[in-house]
């Protein structure tokens, strides 16, 4: 069969008329549609089109032309048989004979030709295209399907931003082979409390990935149902236990850990099944601490059927308002770099703190995800999954808005009446209040219309925070649009707005920023877009 198919087809590239006749009467009783072409041109045109299952180059001198002829046709097809007739002195064509032997693909045949022979050898060529097609549809057909798998997978879990009016929640999630065994949820409770739950399923791609489904909603029944609130953490991962050791048969076992996050109280409560504990960063000391589970929990699920996790394996602390939380997957701390060595516990919990950068809500996973592939830890051989929550009551009193927003046009009006809700009262003058208002909304705008243009969409979100002090409003967005640079042309001097919105009309309105604001930031931190714009209130309006 052809490559675009059912009918399999046969180029013959000729430039003898006596040749052409020996290969027609050779291929007459055969299958095949035969296609007779002088230019080489001609016939790679033909392929590209409709397809052909073998090409029998019989020119009668082989040359330079013969080596620019099979180079075309590999930009079309990398593994369409090419059958040439004709013999080659090594001595006389060394780089040619070269040439041909590096493609796998190139079938020799000695003149004089040989009917039977040369038949045989067009007939094996056209088999074993035939099933190195079949082969690479069905490869096709896989990547297909497991891209398609990675994106229902994707819709399990949270949106990589999660806010609501007690806590956020951020995360990144890289399966190794497009689809893997990491999961991650944040269920509601009520009465303000919070499951946050992180696991890690043994394996790697569909079978870990099929797993992964399975817990995502027996954890949800499982709470649902739970007999006991106050001991909830234990009751999960008991019933986890069972299942994974009677449904699963033993196939299979997961480390986790969930946390218990009441906002009502200010108390966090966690276990651990094998799974790293949490870290916490403090803000206000810029500072990270491990909370090690050591050996409470301990087990990882579907280990041992008989084991039972106890209230006893429960820890409990404050839930912070001030402090981030964060914990992660396997696969993180078995990142090596180039000579194989993982990064110790020590030397993770330091690229946070030494990366001199302010941390806003929502960026941690990312940011750490950076960090340690800028300390040269690149290579990875396990799913990767960080997370990141927080209570959004800080007590910060500069920080005036946190929100997330889906990215659709409708929301810039909501956004800007917020943004003006925020800082209405906070002693900013009008003038300056539409300034803030009208770069705000143009950059929102933009990361929209720009950098979500191309980009495929599962349920993105931008997020956004004001803060004000000292006199100034910074006004952060993170979005996971595609990367791009913005080098915002310096403010000039003169002209009004309708100058500036006729800028913004045109394009990315970058003169209407610059001119309103005072400052501008803008970096790629591991695929999170995280851009600043700065407001000093000392100057007012311009």
């Amino acid at each position: 069969m052809s490559a675009k198919g059912d009918e399999t087809t046969v180029i013959v590239v000729d430039d003898d008329r006596a040749t052409r006749t020996l290969i027609l009467e050779i291929l007459k009783n055969e299958p095949y549609r035969v296609e007779v072409f002088s230019s080489q041109e001609a016939a790679a045109e033909f392929h590209r089109k409709s397809g052909c299952s073998a090409v029998i180059y019989a020119v009668s001198i082989l040359d330079e032309s013969a080596a620019a002829f099979l180079d075309m046709f590999r930009r079309i097809d990398s593994i369409v048989p090419v059958i040439i007739p004709g013999f080659l002195d090594y001595s006389a064509h060394g780089e040619l004979v070269e040439h041909f032997s590096a493609d796998g693909e190139v079938v020799l045949v000695s003149k004089p030709i040989m009917p039977q022979k040369f038949l045989e050898c067009v007939r094996e060529a056209i088999e074993r295209y035939r099933k190195s097609h079949l082969q690479i549809k069905h490869y096709s057909s896989v990547v297909n399907d497991i891209r398609a798998a990675s994106r229902m997978q994707a819709l399990l879990l949270p949106d990589w931003i999660v806010c609501n009016n007690d806590l956020f929640l951020s995360s990144l999630y890289e399966p190794m082979y497009g689809i893997g065994g990491d999961l991650y949820n944040l269920i509601e409770l009520g009465g303000r409390r919070y499951l946050i739950f992180i696991g890690d399923v043994a394996g790697h791609g569909i079978s870990a990935a099929m797993q992964m489904s399975v817990v995502m909603g027996w954890s949800k029944t499982i709470i649902e149902q739970a007999a006991d609130p106050d001991n909830l953490l234990p009751e999960l991962f008991n019933r986890l236990n069972a299942y994974f050791c009677t449904e699963f048969d033993h196939r299979g076992y997961m480390t986790c850990l969930a946390v218990l996050a009441d906002c009502e109280k200010e108390t966090l409560d966690y276990i651990s099944a094998g799974h790293m504990g949490l870290f916490r960063y403090d803000e206000r000391e810029h500072r990270i601490d491990y909370r090690d589970p050591g050996m409470k929990g301990g087990i990882p699920i579907g280990w041992f059927q008989e084991f039972e996790y106890t209230a006893e394996d429960v820890i409990h602390e404050t839930f912070d308002r001030d402090c981030r939380y964060f914990s992660m997957t396997d696969g993180v701390m078995d990142t090596c770099d180039i000579n194989s060595n993982k990064m110790s516990r020590e030397e993770f919990v330091k690229l946070l703190v030494e990366s001199n950068v302010d941390i806003s809500q929502g960026q941690i996973p990312y940011l750490l995800a950076e960090c340690i592939e800028e300390a040269g830890y690149t290579e990875t051989s396990d799913d990767v999954s960080i997370i990141s929550f927080g209570r959004r009551d800080s007590t910060s009193a500069a920080v005036k808005l946190s929100a997330a927003y889906t990215v659709d046009m409708a929301n810039s009006k909501t956004f800007s009446e917020e943004l003006h809700r925020a800082l209405k009262g906070e002693g900013v003058d009008e003038f300056k209040l539409l300034e803030i208002e009208l770069a705000s909304v143009e950059f929102f705008n933009n990361i929209i219309m720009h950098g979500f243009a191309t980009r495929p969409r599962i349920r993105p979100k931008i997020m956004v925070s004001v803060a004000l002090e000292n006199g100034r409003v910074e006004v952060t967005f993170l979005d996971r649009a595609r990367k791009f640079e913005i080098e915002l042309p310096k403010p000039e001097e003169g002209g009004g707005f309708d100058d500036f919105l006729m800028d913004a009309e045109a394009g990315r309105g970058l003169q209407l920023i610059a001119n309103l604001s005072d400052g501008f930031f803008r970096k790629n931190y591991h695929g999170l877009n995280v851009s600043k714009l700065y407001f000093d209130l000392q100057k007012g309006g311009k």
